[in-house]
């Protein structure tokens, strides 16, 4: 989309805004700005201490994968890759932020990171094994796992491929572009001005400003790319008229007390609430499948392909008639031509379905690069703090924390809130004690004033 406009308009907004400052900063006592201030440093320290705090405890959820593979077993079922995936990417991060969890100490802070590293060390280290699988292991199969599920989503990675193609070719088929145009009005404005006795008078000047006038809208089609956008929408439709997952995630049929005990300890409970009972502790260990960007954006993937469908028809037949518009509207927002809304509805919808596509096999692309690397990064932790070896601790620490966040955050885009930091929490607490402490220094430079005059 191209936009030419005129900055005339928005100098002078800009001007009158710079002025307006001008007058308020001028006509504001110094009680206030110092209530302000002092208001906003008070409020934004505390409520950055308080997400600090928020961070020292993230809420888990085991997957039960030992479980699961029982009742495959059981089923006589063998488990497909995406729930294989999926629950143990699961459980792999769960490992890291339960070892963050289990570091912090209100008396010892000082000692997180090497408590961090302990607790890693024996997540990883096969003699301290207390688990069926240990971190270690998790991390080991999550790269062949990854390849394999990418595998079994051939046809979405292909559509998702495939629609490069079809978008720009979308994109490219229709310029358009909105020139709005303003005249020049003459006006009358009220100024105060002090004469040569020192009295305030008052005077009327003439003006002038821009005012905004018509637009000039201008569609240019293309035709060999409005052909090629057809042709290569009504190939793709033809592969693969829908896109169906052919596993089904199964989740575990009941969860054991260790893993219930860890989601009940890792969430701040109010003694007003109900204890978590059996079909509570199901949701959580189930919420890697209910939660995961694969479940969460299938919905939104057949929705879209079945828009294409129907929009495919609509361009073919709004191909043959799409030519090139100019006119003028009393408006800056122009819809345009149909031709052109259908073109731009189709890769509307095009975009949503890549964007809902790529998020999923982004989301696996990254535990295939990222275990690895993850797995170092943890054993290089252990022997920084242990071992002698050379390395920087804090970083290392964070490194492991970023990207554990990061592979649960692309997986599962419904899942825990593990990014505990609300930085637009500090920001608005920060707002309100700045108002407040501005009210503060209004009220203490009126009672001055009324003092000083009484």
């Amino acid at each position: 989309m191209k936009r030419l406009s005129q900055m005339s308009k928005l100098k002078e907004s800009i001007k009158e805004l710079y002025q307006d400052a001008k007058d308020l900063i001028r006509n504001t006592s110094a009680e206030i700005y110092i209530m302000a201030a002092l208001g906003l440093a008070v409020a934004t320290t505390t409520s950055y201490k308080l997400e600090q705090k928020r961070t020292h405890l993230i809420p888990l959820g085991f997957s039960e994968i030992s479980q699961i593979e029982r009742d495959a077993k059981r089923a006589h079922e063998t488990l497909g890759p995406l729930t294989q995936l999926l629950a143990f990417a699961n459980d792999g991060t769960m490992k890291v932020f339960e070892c963050s969890n289990d570091s912090h100490d209100k008396f010892l802070e000082t000692e997180y990171q090497r408590r961090f590293a302990r607790e890693l060390d024996m997540r990883m280290e096969p003699t301290y094994k207390v688990h069926h699988y240990n971190l270690n292991d998790i991390l080991e199969k999550l790269p062949s796992l990854s390849a394999q599920s990418l595998t079994a989503l051939k046809d979405f990675v292909a559509v998702q491929n495939r629609l490069n193609h079809v978008n720009d070719m979308f994109n490219r088929s229709w310029d358009d572009s909105h020139y709005d145009h303003y005249r020049t009005e003459i006006y009358w404005d009220t100024e105060t001005y002090t004469d040569s006795n020192g009295n305030l008078q008052s005077r009327s000047v003439m003006k002038t400003r821009q005012v905004y006038d018509h637009t000039t809208h201008t569609y240019k089609y293309h035709k060999e790319i409005g052909e090629e956008a057809s042709r290569s929408l009504d190939q793709l439709i033809a592969d693969y008229p829908e896109l169906n997952l052919r596993e089904r995630l199964r989740t575990a049929s009941q969860t054991n007390a260790e893993g219930e005990y860890a989601s009940e300890k890792s969430r701040i409970r109010k003694k007003k609430d109900e204890p978590l009972d059996q079909e509570d502790f199901l949701g959580i260990a189930s919420r890697w499948a209910t939660g995961s960007t694969l479940m969460t954006n299938l919905p939104g993937t057949k929705a879209n392909l079945t828009a294409l469908h129907t929009y495919s028809d609509l361009w073919r037949a709004s191909k043959n008639t799409s030519k090139n518009h100019r006119y003028d509207t009393y408006s800056s927002y122009d819809s345009g031509p149909k031709e052109f809304q259908v073109a731009e509805t189709t890769l509307k919808h095009g975009t949503s379905l890549y964007n809902l596509i790529s998020e999923v096999t982004g989301g696996i692309n990254y535990v295939r690069t990222q275990a690895p690397i993850l797995d170092d990064r943890i054993r290089d932790l252990v022997a920084v703090t242990f071992d002698g070896k050379k390395g920087n601790p804090k970083r290392l620490t964070n490194e492991i924390l970023s990207i554990s966040k990061n592979m649960y955050k692309y997986n599962f885009k419904n899942g825990f809130d593990v990014n505990r930091f609300r930085g637009e929490m500090v920001l608005l607490w920060g707002l309100i004690g700045g108002l407040s402490g501005a009210l503060v220094g209004y009220g203490i430079d009126k009672l001055g004033n009324y003092l000083r005059n009484n």
